[in-house]
């Protein structure tokens, strides 16, 4: 899932033989976006897309990604639709023809929730169970500005982070502290696992 990404419908194509839609949407010039909506790219996913401009809001369930391609130093976003019956969203998408719209993007009959880090055997509490000033020093100065880290921290709560300063902040939201002191060292070591759990596959 990811949430609010600001973008352009481009065009919007009719494909005839399968009876479906097509929208290509101007991505922000982000190869971190770029790169974890590729990872979203499966033939067998359906994901439900919500666009809402300044004048109209629609959600079109269920659509596929066909393709994140890049054009001139620009990422192009392709969806389809995925059933006859969808046709008629033809006439919302003219509306939203060449106009700025936020979209989100979520798995079909998902819902927002925060995610839950599988609890490893060999990860135990230490006393006290406090982060150290070590492990904040290398958040904001190795984690925060990683784009691997950022790829991850977007894929698993749908953020969408632009920079250190979104990362820092989504992170804090999804480890539920208002401050990275606030930080239990149990819990930063399980997003860790859980980070290079995530890492292999996407080296797969």
């Amino acid at each position: 899932m990811i949430n609010n990404i600001p973008c352009t419908l481009i065009d919007r194509k009719q494909l005839k033989t399968a009876r479906a839609w097509r929208c290509c949407l101007e991505l922000p010039p982000t190869e971190m976006l770029a790169s974890v909506l590729t990872g979203m790219i499966i033939p067998t996913a359906h994901y439900s897309v919500e666009f809402v401009s300044d004048k109209i809001e629609i959600t079109i369930d269920p659509m596929v990604i066909t393709d994140v391609r890049k054009q001139r130093k620009k990422f192009i976003l392709e969806l389809d639709t995925v059933y006859e019956h969808q046709f008629g969203v033809g006439v919302h998408l003219t509306e939203l023809d060449e106009v700025p719209v936020s979209i989100t993007i979520r798995p079909t009959g998902a819902d927002t929730i925060k995610p839950v880090f599988p609890v490893d055997d060999d990860i135990t509490p230490p006393m006290g169970d406090t982060i150290s000033k070590q492990t904040i020093k290398d958040l904001h100065t190795n984690y925060f500005k990683s784009q691997q880290f950022q790829e991850y921290i977007c894929a698993r709560t749908g953020a969408y982070i632009k920079n250190e300063t979104d990362c820092k902040k989504v992170f804090k939201d999804m480890m539920g502290v208002t401050s990275c002191t606030g930080l239990g060292q149990h819990d930063f070591n399980a997003m860790v696992a859980d980070r290079n759990r995530w890492s292999g596959e996407q080296r797969v």
